[in-house]
């Protein structure tokens, strides 16, 4: 499995959107997770154009699929 992980600052930047375009096609990760802790909103149809209209989770969604799986 490949993961890429990027705390990333200025996500907003063209050039690190370019970057991040090309290293996902470049190696095809299967979970891509990108930290930017100072943006004011997520938006998710900006993170679906960097590489496809893939599925796109929140921390919130993540947090209720972990608590699913821990009850069952």
């Amino acid at each position: 499995m490949k993961i890429i992980s990027w705390n990333i600052r200025d996500m907003g930047s063209s050039v690190k959107k370019r970057f991040l375009t090309k290293l996902i096609k470049e190696r095809n990760p299967d979970v891509i997770m990108i930290q930017e802790t100072k943006i004011e909103k997520f938006e998710v149809v900006a993170v679906q154009r960097l590489w496809g209209n893939t599925r796109v989770w929140e921390l919130e969604e993540i947090m209720d699929l972990v608590k699913t799986r821990m009850a069952i």
